[in-house]
């Protein structure tokens, strides 16, 4: 993942993810954030390999990543041209195993998912993510992006 468009679309990401946290300030005060080993676990970022049964190696161009806080999540996408970036995020809750988003920001062309709350079962082993949908029919697949797995970025 040496590239800088993919670089380029986590940085985004985090500034957007630290910005959209600072600019919501109260409201956050009244997510609750669960203690539980599965919630320490699932801070950080994530890549998209695919879905149960069907995982790959994510694209050098076009990956999709998941950065989730103690309490916050997104998801940055860029095609694999590097012309546009697709983001959405929210807040989520952990009750045991069940993983709950709320999507509170969407620019994607499929239509937005602004205020809308999706469930699902979640588990890590490793430095692998499944999220298994609950009443919506998403089954997804990630892996842990580590610092010496992150794409470098060249200083001038």
């Amino acid at each position: 993942m040496r590239n800088p468009i993919v670089a380029a679309v986590m940085l985004g990401t985090l500034l957007a993810a630290n910005l959209m946290s600072a600019a919501l300030g109260a409201e956050d005060q009244a997510v609750t954030v669960t203690p539980a080993p599965l919630a320490k676990e699932l801070v950080g970022t994530w890549v998209l390999l695919g879905q149960p049964g069907k995982i790959a190696e994510p694209p050098a161009t076009g990956a999709r990543f998941k950065i989730c806080t103690e309490n916050r999540w997104t998801n940055a996408q860029a095609d694999a041209q590097g012309g546009k970036t697709v983001h959405k995020g929210g807040t989520y809750t952990l009750a045991g195993d069940i993983y709950e988003e709320t999507v509170e920001f969407d620019n994607g062309e499929k239509g937005t998912f602004v205020k809308q709350s999706f469930k699902f079962t979640a588990t890590i082993q490793g430095d692998t993510l499944t999220l298994i949908g609950i009443g919506n029919p998403w089954r997804e697949v990630l892996r842990r992006v580590r610092e010496d797995s992150a794409p470098k970025v060249e200083k001038p």
